[in-house]
């Protein structure tokens, strides 16, 4: 008597297209939307087949992970998970490191959707709220609300993100933007005051 090797359950409709989409997000960052399904497919572990009978065709995959990945509450999922305990420029760091991959990921998948728009979500929303809370020990020092302390963040992270403005050969990385808005521009050993 031979035994059979068991398949694994079959995902439920929804939970097997999230995994799909989830699978072939990075790949259409890399690549842009002139994937095939075959490549889809690989990316995502399964059968072409089942990409075909998941969405249909190779445009709703792209759309679909368009939407996952335009979802704000992937960025705002991604700040909650910083440690309000971390020391301050640490947060700073991880902060502007979300930021900018936001902003290259969302440079990259525009590219892949050839430039059509994203998909409508809500505006900023608790974003201002959940920095609050990431510099909950911090803020009265500060002098900043949480939403200004956001939108200093977001500019120093997105103006380091763009490809003309950033350097190439040379970027600042985030903990060195971090220690600048911690510690302003002068060294104090180098004979600057604070």
């Amino acid at each position: 008597m031979s035994e059979r090797t068991a398949r694994a359950p079959a995902l439920p409709v929804e939970d097997r297209r999230r995994a799909i989409v989830a699978a072939v997000i990075p790949l259409l960052l890399e690549r842009g939307a002139d994937v095939t399904s075959r490549q889809l497919a690989d990316a995502a572990g399964v059968a072409e087949g089942t990409i075909f009978r998941a969405f249909g065709d190779k445009e709703s995959v792209i759309a679909a992970a368009a939407e996952m990945y335009f979802d704000p509450d992937t960025a705002r999922n991604a700040l909650r998970a910083i440690d309000p305990d971390d020391p301050f420029e640490t947060k700073l760091a991880q902060v502007i490191d979300r930021v900018r991959e936001r902003v290259t990921g969302t440079m990259r998948m525009m590219a892949a959707l050839g430039r059509r728009l994203p998909p409508p979500h809500s505006a900023r929303g608790d974003t201002g709220e959940i920095i609050g809370r990431v510099f909950a020990a911090e803020l009265p020092r500060l002098g900043l609300s949480a939403e200004r302390l956001e939108h200093l963040v977001r500019v120093v992270a997105f103006g380091s993100a763009i490809p003309p403005v950033a350097r190439v050969d040379d970027p600042l990385t985030s903990e060195e933007l971090a220690h600048i808005l911690a510690h302003g521009l002068l060294d104090p050993q180098e004979g600057g005051s604070r």
